[in-house]
């Protein structure tokens, strides 16, 4: 049996990319390079320098399906069932960190190779290093970048909220906290910590208070900064149906060829995931341009899909505010 490859060596095994990230999709600048890698399947790794005690049995679960490493943002994906995510919560209460967050989101979680090919899961470790953790470190207030290892569980498919057992020792979060904090980083002085604020919310864009925080953004005298919150609106889908007026507002009147283009481009998306989710089933989908509006559209799906989104998110809040009084 071949020893255990590090991250790093991985690198030399795996294919290597230059990645150009724009704002809406990372933390630096309206475009910044960046150095990648990702590994497919669950070849143990070795640990690196940063990582805390107790983090590798974590990452080499049998059940990991895809890592990826870029500028030392390091996050490991898991396939499995209930039982399978209780071990590897069991596993994480053991890492010698002081803080140690689970982080229960209401849908289902489907990751994309630096290829565009999709990668479901339904855990994911966050393990930050490297320039991605000096970010961190460098943040106060706001906490929009993870400084420890995090856990984030997908409460959806193969994993049942009922039946999920968390160890004492783990601090549990939803969408909502992390909305909170995304909201504090928007107010940050510092460009990085408001392009993550803003990545964030697009993630989360069903979170309460979501939508109404990257309409604020949208109105930023930045370009990059309304150009990343329109990006994130556009990706956001039929939810976001409200933003509409805003961004056709911004595309008639911004200066900015580009500002005008995504807000344009964000709106369309919007418009046809509407579009979509108000056909019946069976009904011919017309194409959509523009990758924002073809993952919009492939997400709007007749039926309970957003009632049920609803009905977990707030099972989850009970059950974070249920922990939360047993402290």
């Amino acid at each position: 049996m071949s020893a255990p490859l590090s991250c790093r060596e991985a690198v030399e095994r795996t294919a290597t990319f230059f990645l150009v990230v724009a704002l809406a999709a990372a933390w630096r600048g309206p475009a910044a390079l960046a150095w990648g890698t990702e590994e497919f399947g669950n070849k143990p790794v070795g640990a690196q320098p940063q990582w805390p005690t107790g983090l590798l049995d974590v990452i080499n679960d049998a059940h990991r399906v895809y890592s990826s490493w870029v500028n030392g943002n390091e996050n490991f994906y898991f396939s499995g069932d209930t039982r399978a995510l209780n071990a590897a919560m069991e596993a994480f209460a053991k890492v010698e960190i002081d803080v140690r967050e689970v982080v229960l989101l209401p849908v289902e979680g489907e990751e994309k190779s630096f290829e565009q090919k999709p990668v479901a899961f339904n855990w994911r470790l966050h393990a930050p290093s490297g320039i991605y953790l000096a970010l961190a470190l460098r943040e106060k207030d706001s906490n929009v970048h993870f400084r420890k290892p995090t856990l984030f569980i997908h409460v959806a498919g193969a994993i049942q909220l009922k039946e999920l057992k968390i160890p004492k020792g783990l601090s549990v979060l939803d969408a909502d906290d992390l909305v909170i904090r995304a909201g504090r980083g928007l107010e940050s002085k510092d460009q990085d910590i408001r392009g993550q604020a803003i990545y964030m919310l697009g993630q989360y864009s069903y979170a309460e208070g979501a939508l109404d925080l990257l309409l604020k953004a949208l109105e930023a005298p930045q370009e990059h900064v309304a150009r990343s919150a329109a990006g994130a609106l556009g990706r956001a889908g039929k939810i976001a149906e409200k933003a509409l007026p805003a961004l056709k507002d911004k595309a008639a009147k911004s200066g900015d060829e580009k500002t005008q283009g995504d807000c344009k481009r964000a709106a369309a998306a919007i418009e046809a995931a509407v579009e979509a989710a108000a056909r019946p089933e069976g009904a011919a989908r017309p194409a959509v341009a523009g990758a924002e509006g073809k993952e919009a559209e492939a997400d709007a799906r007749p039926g309970d899909k957003a009632k049920r989104l609803r009905e977990t998110q707030q099972k989850i809040r009970e059950l974070k505010q249920a922990r939360r009084r047993e402290k």
